[in-house]
């Protein structure tokens, strides 16, 4: 007959693993009390996160062509939160180096307010020719797809930007044997939907509609430690800036 048992994890009672150069409450380690064999199932119940993470973290890097034929390419870095696009912008054009006798401006349109352009002066070219650390950052924040030119000396996003980069969040246990939920990334065994903004506590429960789970698939492991990360949804190691987080899941063995 199956057994089930309720485990309770807090990272502030864990051990941090190295995630980069820093020690990171969202790759932790738990060691339990008891070991449990043969398991079947975990399945998530409830989660208590405070959303201290950037909504913004990319690099971007754009190239250009002036009108005396000289071409050159910038990057600017950014790992911050921002709570309006007009903010995000403000940063961005403060990064744009000084090109002589051009210049380039990023700003909402007035046209269409759901879309971002680029007005340029000076230049016969612009464009966004390569984006690091997942191009769906600039793609889903900016709306720009990196094949966008310059008409009139503005560069238009082909889409809409959207300044709550995540809509979802994964929890990985990378020691447990399973099978990933998702079907285009390796590292998530419970995608957890995120419906709260910056600087506020997330509470994610068990409901009668949905209850994340996974499947054990080697009979023979033994549970004797649980090491856990969180990614965003492009499989990038998210930093909670210092917050700990707790969890609750429930196993399920013979």
């Amino acid at each position: 007959m199956s057994k089930s048992q309720i485990l309770n994890f807090d990272t502030t009672y864990s051990t941090y693993i190295n995630s980069g150069s820093v020690l990171s409450p969202f790759v932790a380690s738990f060691q339990l009390q008891t070991p449990i064999r043969k398991l079947q199932r975990l399945s998530l119940l409830s989660l208590e996160m405070p959303v201290q993470f950037n909504n913004v973290r990319t690099s971007i890097t754009f190239s250009y062509t002036t009108a005396l034929s000289v071409s050159g390419s910038f990057s600017i870095s950014i790992n911050q939160t921002f709570i309006s696009i007009a903010s995000l912008l403000t940063y961005i054009n403060s990064q744009i180096p000084n090109i002589a006798n051009s210049s380039i401006i990023f700003s909402v349109s007035l046209s269409n307010p759901s879309q971002i352009i680029a007005t340029t002066s000076g230049l016969t070219a612009f464009q966004l020719s390569n984006f690091t650390d997942k191009k769906q950052f600039l793609k889903n924040i900016l709306g720009y797809n990196g094949t966008e030119t310059l008409v009139n000396n503005v560069l238009t996003a082909s889409g809409y930007y959207n300044i709550n980069l995540d809509n979802f969040i994964c929890l990985y246990l990378s020691n447990v044997p399973h099978q990933t939920t998702a079907q285009n990334q390796s590292n998530c065994s419970f995608k957890v939907p995120l419906n709260a903004v910056s600087n506020t506590i997330y509470y994610f429960s068990q409901n009668t509609s949905y209850t994340p789970f996974i499947n054990v698939s080697d009979t023979n492991f033994i549970l004797d430690k649980l090491v856990i990360s969180v990614f965003d949804r492009y499989g990038n190691n998210l930093n909670p800036n210092g917050g700990d987080w707790s969890f609750s899941l429930r196993i399920d063995y013979d």
